[in-house]
């Protein structure tokens, strides 16, 4: 059984911090009109751009635990999927 496959991608990153400062950052492919650019890139840009913020931020330890746990979870599921 293969898993579903990225056609279309697109991940916003917003925040504001107290000192005033705010960022808006959007990520985002079509790859039925992009065949160049990898339909995942955006979830890879966004999250080196999370990793970057967490880490500014002083909360990058939770993050990887969250993020690690996340894809023990997927790990999981395609462990006890029964194959079609």
């Amino acid at each position: 059984m293969s898993d579903p496959r990225i056609t279309t991608c697109s991940v916003a990153v917003r925040y504001k911090a107290d000192d005033g400062y705010y960022s808006v950052v959007e990520f985002q492919v079509d790859h039925r009109r992009t065949k160049e650019i990898p339909p995942e890139r955006p979830f890879i840009n966004a999250i080196e751009e999370l990793a970057r913020l967490t880490a500014l931020f002083g909360f990058e330890e939770e993050a990887l635990k969250v993020f690690n746990e996340a894809r023990e979870r997927v790990f999981e599921w395609r462990k006890n999927r029964q194959p079609q």
